[in-house]
C-alpha cells in the first residue's frame, strides 16, 4: 500500500524534530552530567539522533511492504545523505550569516536542506522495490 507524499513528507519533518531534540539532549547530558568535552557529547549526540533517526524513518516513515535495499545497505546510504546534507547545510549556513541574522540564516538552511535530504532518502535510500 502506498503513502502519500505529503503524509511521508510529514512524518519525515517529525523524525527530523524527534532527531533534533535527542541530539540536544543527550548533547546537554553527556557535557552538564558526565562532563565530557562539548566536541566529543556532540557527536554522541549527533550518532545517537542519527541512529534513532534511521530507526524511526526505516520502521514508520518510509515503511512499505518490500524495500529495494538491505537494511545495512539502506544505513549507508542514510549515513551518506546526512553527510551531503549535513555540509550543505553548514556551507549555507556560513554563507547566509554574513548577511542575515543568526536565527534566520539557520531556517533558509533547513528550508534548502531538508526538502533535499527528503527526496534523496525517499528516491535512494528508502525506495520500494518495483
Amino acid at each position: 500500500m502506498s503513502r502519500s507524499i505529503g503524509g511521508t513528507a510529514l512524518r519525515f519533518g517529525i523524525v527530523g524534530f524527534a532527531n533534533t531534540l535527542v541530539t540536544v539532549a543527550v548533547t546537554l547530558l553527556l557535557t552538564r552530567v558526565g562532563g565530557l568535552h562539548v566536541g566529543l557529547a556532540s557527536g554522541i549526540g549527533y550518532g545517537v539522533g542519527l541512529v534513532q533517526g534511521f530507526t524511526l524513518n526505516r520502521a514508520w516513515t518510509f515503511k512499505d511492504e518490500t524495500h529495494a535495499a538491505t537494511p545495512a545497505m539502506q544505513a549507508l546510504g542514510y549515513v551518506i545523505v546526512n553527510v551531503v546534507c549535513g555540509s550543505l547545510y553548514a556551507a549555507l549556513n556560513v554563507a547566509l550569516v554574513q548577511h542575515l541574522p543568526d536565527f534566520v540564516s539557520f531556517l533558509a538552511s533547513l528550508v534548502v536542506t531538508v526538502p533535499i535530504s527528503f527526496a534523496l532518502n525517499r528516491l535512494f535510500v528508502f525506495r520500494r522495490q518495483v
